[in-house]
């Protein structure tokens, strides 16, 4: 795997264009019942990471790299054409969890459960066509019950929740263009091979 390229912002935002800065102590007292907040205001960046993947290995380096880092309540959401390896390196988070049984696309059947070191639900959204029939299928229930992996997620986008891993897919010449965002720090230059 070559071709690492992350990037990592400040953390924080920056302000918009026109809006006026002020000095001072910025001190206002908090209305009543109000839940007090501390720190620089910033609202934090998803770290978000460019990887090349030329061989399978590639893509298990890349669910090895990963799956230590997940855990229930955490969601992957995946993205990229046909035949990008979305399931493939589903099959090999599961392994790396300790799923022992053969981890199949759910395509037909839409889902499919695990229980490695703890549950996983495998989710495979191509075959929904609004975000009705993805809520009818209890989507915050697995959330929360779960380490949630998403095939086509961009039908469920609206729900998932801020912290959501997202990895997109994409065919370029012999390679696959990966991008990795997440708010984890996932560490996957150092996990993976040059």
């Amino acid at each position: 795997m070559r071709d690492l390229k992350k990037t990592y912002g400040s953390g924080c935002k920056p302000e918009p264009a026109g809006k006026k800065k002020t000095y001072g102590s910025g001190y206002k007292p908090e209305p009543a019942g109000k839940k007090k907040t501390y720190g620089s205001g910033c609202k934090p960046e998803p770290a978000e990471e460019n990887i090349k993947l030329f061989s399978e290995e590639d893509t298990i380096n890349l669910a090895k790299a990963i799956a230590p880092e997940l855990k229930v309540g955490d969601v992957v959401a995946l993205y990229g054409e046909l035949g990008t390896g979305k399931t493939f390196l589903t099959q090999w988070i599961c392994r790396f969890l300790g799923v022992k049984e053969y981890t199949s696309s759910p395509s037909y059947v839409l889902m499919n459960e695990y229980i490695g070191k703890f549950p996983i639900c495998h989710v495979d959204l191509y075959r929904l066509d609004s975000i009705d029939e993805v809520l009818e299928l209890g989507i915050y229930e697995i959330f929360e019950k779960n380490l949630t992996i998403i095939e086509w997620a961009e039908k469920a986008k609206k729900l998932l929740p801020k912290n959501t891993i997202h990895i997109w897919f994409e065919f370029e010449n012999s390679h696959r263009n990966v991008k990795v965002q997440s708010y984890k720090k996932l560490r996957l230059g150092e996990s993976l091979p040059d």
